[in-house]
């Protein structure tokens, strides 16, 4: 593997899950040490024997699985092993005052007081990117910096970017989106089963063949247009099918009277995806919070097959057949220490249970036939669902409610920084529970994403539905009705 990176420049890396990107930053990190090879710093041979080391000598990481405290303050947080001091105490004004200098680059800066556990996946995100931003390192690693930010915290993160780049600080960024690395780099090393199969300027090859390099064929996956025309020829929804789920106006405020989301209305109908989308903040993943008791409404009213339908648990909402899929994938999707087959009959265990006693032969057998079905791969059901890529994680947890039987499916952020590959296998998953009747709706902050699965779309800014698109949606229409404050609706 070699890997060359320049001072005032971005670095794309690129590759499948799997593909050994995540071994590379660990060795350039000091987390791991490289078998063979050398590693250069400003052309000096040098040997990262820690990550704190790496740390000293201005390398820095930022990971898709953040490493906050989330019992410890925002400030603590960002100044963790170097808090400023009085003598033998902390300096707290100092580091308050610091903390509020580094997170002045945030268009909305969260208290440098409120702990992390308090914040939401989006905040923490750039809690963390802000901290080693603030190490003022020389080589900063970006991996997935953006899977959890909208439009406008992105451009902001570019900004920064570019600023850094510009002070001659070397940026590798690991990304899936390939219009972000098209962007905010300027040169892109593509790996694919831990070796590196193209390096070059990324304003001198096509997305096409990157992402032909990245999934080893000379063709890409089906395109965002086939991909599209595929699902808008699927009727959007049983016909004349009456709708499944059913919300009207509902409104969720939180624990200081502000609205998370107000005034939303939709109908969900069996055999349809509608998507919900918006920039991070706008109140879409709240919405999908709320249908499965783990919001509460403030006002407004839900049905589901006719009947009304209010939530106050997650166990009630699945008794009534509405599965969630979290957008937090480690904390709320699998058990990663548990296997596979635990993890998919988590939901079903009186199937697998004989006199209060778990049957392990039974619970395999459930599980084999489930995780086959999703496309898990291995497809070992005694394999901790821990040491699965993101990808095949997401499967799981689809396998899980699968086998649960769930009318309804709500998820969010349902492919949060997979590759594209992964991406398109859980999207065909997603459309093959559609065809058997499922009623689906996906929360993402990716309008590309929107464009390519749903049925039809509501975009969603400042808590309220912004409009709806129906027909052919284009991420174009997702956008602009979401960058619009009146509520408008767009027919194609």
């Amino acid at each position: 593997m070699d890997l060359a990176c320049v001072e005032g420049s971005v670095h794309a890396l690129l590759g499948k899950n799997g593909a050994g990107k995540s071994t590379l930053i660990k060795i350039l990190t000091g987390a791991e040490q490289p078998d063979a090879g050398e590693i250069r710093l400003n052309g000096v041979p040098v040997r990262l024997r820690s990550t704190r080391e790496a740390r000293e000598r201005g390398i820095a990481a930022v990971y898709q699985e953040l490493s906050l405290v989330p019992e410890l303050t925002v400030a603590e947080n960002l100044f963790l092993g170097a808090l400023p001091r009085k003598a033998a105490a902390v300096d707290w004004s100092a580091l308050v005052r610091r903390a509020r200098h580094a997170l002045a680059w945030l268009p909305e800066p969260p208290d440098p007081h409120a702990r992390v556990a308090e914040l939401t996946v989006a905040a923490r995100q750039l809690v963390e990117i802000t901290r080693a931003v603030a190490m003022h390192s020389r080589v900063l690693i970006l991996d997935e910096p953006t899977a959890a930010l909208g439009p406008h915290e992105v451009e902001r993160l570019f900004a920064v970017i570019r600023s850094l780049r510009a002070r001659g600080v070397a940026v590798v960024y690991i990304s899936h989106r390939l219009d972000e690395v098209e962007a905010i780099a300027d040169r892109v090393t593509v790996l694919r089963d831990g070796v590196r199969v193209y390096a070059g300027d990324v304003s001198e090859v096509s997305r096409e063949a990157l992402v032909a390099h990245m999934v080893g064929r000379d063709e890409a996956p089906e395109g965002r247009g086939r991909r599209a025309t595929a699902s808008r020829t699927h009727p959007a929804g049983q016909a004349d099918a009456p709708p499944l789920l059913l919300a009207r106006g509902i409104t969720s405020l939180d624990a200081s009277g502000r609205p998370l989301f107000r005034d939303v209305s939709f109908a969900l109908a069996p055999g349809e995806i509608l998507g919900l989308t918006g920039p991070v903040g706008s109140g879409a993943s709240a919405v999908a919070r709320a249908l499965f008791g783990l919001v509460p409404l403030s006002a407004g009213a839900m049905e589901l097959a006719g009947q009304p339908f209010a939530p106050r648990s997650p166990r009630e909402a699945l008794q009534r057949g509405v599965a969630f899929v979290s957008d937090d994938r480690a904390g709320e999707g699998v058990v990663p220490e548990a296997p596979v087959a635990h993890n998919v009959s988590v939901a079903v265990l009186p199937r697998v249970t004989v006199r209060g006693f778990l049957d392990l032969r039974a619970e395999r057998a459930l599980a084999a036939r489930r995780i086959e079905q999703a496309g898990v791969t291995p497809a070992d059901p005694d394999q901790p669902a821990g040491t699965l890529s993101g990808g095949n994680q997401q499967k799981v947890v689809l396998a899980r409610w699968m086998e649960h039987g769930a009318r309804v499916l709500v998820l969010c952020e349902p492919t949060r920084g997979m590759d594209v590959a992964a991406k398109e296998d859980v999207h065909r998953l997603l459309r093959r529970l559609r065809d058997e009747g499922a009623a689906i709706l996906v929360v993402s902050s990716e309008y590309e994403e929107i464009a390519d699965l749903a049925d039809r779309a509501l975009v969603m800014s400042a808590g309220e539905v912004a409009g709806e698109v129906r027909g052919r949606v284009t991420a174009g229409d997702l956008l602009a009705l979401a960058s619009r404050a009146l509520p408008e609706e767009v027919r194609a």
